[in-house]
């Protein structure tokens, strides 16, 4: 309606300043009168250009008044093409921009789709490594208990060897129920400045020892039945000795001579402090493998520990009711006869090896078994 209204006052403005403009013109020309010197002619026709001028002058300050948009493309126009480029040119930057980070966007999706992907992969491997990891423990579990099996068959065949020994010695002698120096029973006693407390330790001892000798045979006919025959002076001795410094002591009871079965066995009381008997890493005894012979390795390692057992003894290490006083890992033997097999293998069956028995840590005369690790020294 603006517009319609607009074009109507125009046309009416128009019609009237040509009316007008007509008028004088005919007027003027009646009069015959001239402007700068033209003939009346000429002077008409100038007035209606004038007129017509006047016309679109009029038109065009009525637009401008009443319109701003018409104000603006009169005098702003340039600026607003300018802007309008300017305009065009940041969009198509923008459009670019925005190309770049939709292609930047899509990227990032990818990479995120790669990286849920890893991370899935990450935890299926992580889940498998935990079961894995399950697994294991309860292998490692189990090689655990089948070590503690192996160390007590090792131990166990140790002291049925060394049963056997002595069995054998009791039968190459005869009827004999100990020999002579031969350990009936050895415990530790602890020192006190109470001898009394003394006096008791060295009673169980006896009575320990009297027990253990009365089951091998020996007799003394007496009531209750004893094994054992001690000079008390010893015992006085040994306790008054023991009652002079603090500390432990391993007190062994010895034969004395050769005691067939049926006899009083006679002992002695062997008092021994607690020294360093063996530092770590101290032979303790040596044997020579020829590899030919590899097959019976077992019972090579087995005749090895029992020379070590004998000078821990001698040295005065703490024995068990078995005698033993040295003490091997299962482990230890077993991986000892596999290396000596496979030097065995390696080597076409020629030639010969060393095994030495040594002590794995410090040990001293109380705190026996010596433990033992067994080393393979190529010759």
């Amino acid at each position: 309606m603006y517009g319609l209204t607009l074009i109507f006052i125009l046309a009416v403005i128009g019609g009237v300043i040509a009316y007008i403009g007509d008028k004088i013109g005919m007027k003027i020309g009646r009069k015959r009168l001239t402007l700068f010197g033209l003939r009346p002619k000429y002077t008409g026709v100038v007035i209606t250009i004038f007129t017509g001028i006047f016309i679109s002058l009029a038109s065009i300050v009525i637009l401008t008044v009443a319109s701003d948009d018409v104000r603006t493309a009169l005098f702003e126009m340039k600026e607003i093409q300018a802007t309008l480029t300017a305009n065009q040119q940041q969009l198509e930057l923008s459009m670019a921009a925005m190309a770049q980070m939709e292609s930047e966007l899509d990227r990032l999706v990818l990479e995120r789709d790669s990286a849920a992907a890893d991370l899935e992969k990450a935890q299926t491997q992580l889940e498998q490594g935990r079961i894995q990891y399950e697994e294991l423990e309860l292998k490692r579990d189990e090689l655990a208990a089948n070590v503690d099996d192996l160390e007590k068959r090792i131990l166990q065949l140790a002291d049925d060897f060394m049963l056997l020994y002595m069995s054998a010695e009791r039968i190459r002698t005869g009827n004999v129920a100990f020999r002579a120096d031969e350990i009936i029973y050895a415990q530790v006693v602890e020192s006190s400045p109470d001898i009394k407390q003394i006096y008791d330790q060295l009673e169980s001892v006896l009575e320990q020892a009297d027990q253990k000798a009365y089951a091998l045979g020996a007799r003394v006919e007496d009531d209750p039945p004893r094994a054992i025959v001690l000079d008390q002076e010893q015992v006085h001795f040994a306790a008054y000795f023991i009652m002079q410094e603090q500390g432990l002591y391993v007190v062994r009871v010895l034969s004395t001579r050769n005691t067939a079965v049926g006899e009083p066995v006679a002992v002695d009381l062997q008092i021994i402090r607690n020294d360093l008997l063996f530092e770590k890493g101290a032979v303790l005894e040596e044997n020579t493998v020829d590899l030919s012979r590899a097959s019976d390795i077992d019972l090579q390692i087995l005749n090895l520990l029992e020379k070590a057992n004998a000078v821990a003894v001698i040295r005065g290490m703490i024995t068990s009711e078995t005698g033993g006083a040295v003490k091997v890992d299962g482990n230890e033997f077993y991986s000892a006869m596999d290396r000596v097999k496979e030097l065995a293998e390696s080597e076409g069956r020629q030639g010969s090896v060393k095994i030495q028995a040594k002590a794995l840590e410090d040990t001293f005369a109380v705190a026996g078994p010596v433990k033992l690790k067994l080393e393979i020294v190529p010759e």
